[in-house]
């Protein structure tokens, strides 16, 4: 029995006291995160956009805990209709993760994403906890025998400063559960105190403009205003695509060429070759989904998240 359901609401209740209920946010989906103006090399800020209300939301920070599960949906279930939706791993784990962590310029490391808990019927590949893939983070410096070059200073720190994560977030570790995730976040936590405390004079200035995020977030949002009036059906329409078609797309592309249930698991190495043109051009399409209201908006940065933690972690990987 994983009891990983229940102690979270222990942890939550004493954050909630420990914090105060006025400095905790929720229901804001944080979709990108936004490097120092003067420093490329490390993480300033945080946008998201509210799931209830029409607000953009931006954090500064001098540093940042990013621990937003594995990825689901990315493979096609065997199950169809109402199955879909039944996974061994939360259905709103998007890849978010690795994604962001990528396009922040975070070495990646064993990028497998497969895991098929066979007591579980029809579910298989349409997600779970993501094995050993993950980010290439800071090691341990006070175990005997530890390579010093596994370490740069703190704990559980990705290669980007002052970005750490946890649990699914961590690359070349296999605890990924209740009792191992839990704890890596609390070496992670402690590791921040001390990053923060070190740099207290920093403060943080983004790259990016308020303005420039806000054109980027809710372009599905404006995709559809623009064309909604082209068909008489808001649905079918040669000028956008629906963030659940395109979800499908890329499942089909998943299962059929990158090992998925309809090939038995299997692939080959001209199959991944197609696989990866196909993702190139489907993330292409991406950019043409549309967003008819918060829910759909929400459904197409998963789709964002899940495509590009697929391709973009190419351009900043790390093999061991």
């Amino acid at each position: 029995m994983i009891n990983g359901e229940s102690y979270k609401w222990i942890v939550a209740e004493a954050a909630k006291k420990a914090l105060g209920m006025e400095n905790i946010q929720e229901r804001v989906f944080i979709v990108r995160l936004v490097t120092d103006k003067n420093d490329p090399t490390r993480v300033a800020a945080a946008a998201g956009f509210s799931v209830r209300d029409h607000k953009l939301y931006v954090y500064k920070f001098k540093c940042c805990l990013l621990a937003a599960g594995g990825a689901v949906n990315v493979f096609r279930p065997r199950s169809v209709g109402e199955g879909t939706g039944r996974a061994w791993y939360p259905v709103w784990n998007a890849g978010s993760t690795y994604a962001m962590a990528a396009e922040c310029g975070a070495a990646m490391t064993m990028m497998e994403n497969r895991f098929v808990p066979a007591r579980f019927k029809d579910g298989y590949l349409l997600g779970s906890h993501a094995g050993c893939a993950g980010i290439w983070v800071s090691g341990p410096t006070d175990i005997p025998g530890t390579p010093t070059e596994w370490s740069w200073g703190y704990n559980r720190m990705t290669t980007v400063k002052g970005l750490f994560t946890a649990g699914d977030g961590v690359g070349a570790s296999g605890h990924k559960f209740s009792s191992g995730s839990h704890t890596e976040g609390r070496i992670a936590a402690k590791a921040m105190v001390k990053f923060a405390l070190d740099n207290k004079t920093w403060k943080p200035e983004m790259a990016r403009t308020v303005d420039e995020l806000v054109e980027e977030i809710y372009r599905p949002v404006k995709t559809f205003l623009q064309h909604k009036d082209y068909t008489t059906a808001i649905d079918i329409n040669p000028r956008y695509i629906t963030p659940k078609m395109l979800q499908f797309r890329l499942q089909k592309i998943m299962d059929e060429y990158c090992a998925g249930v309809s090939t038995w698991y299997q692939t080959n190495a001209k199959m991944l070759e197609l696989c990866e043109k196909k993702l190139e051009m489907i993330k292409e399409d991406s950019l043409k989904m549309r967003a008819k209201d918060l829910h759909e908006l929400l459904r197409a940065w998963e789709n964002y998240h899940r495509i590009r933690g697929f391709t973009e972690r190419r351009s900043a990987h790390h093999c061991v």
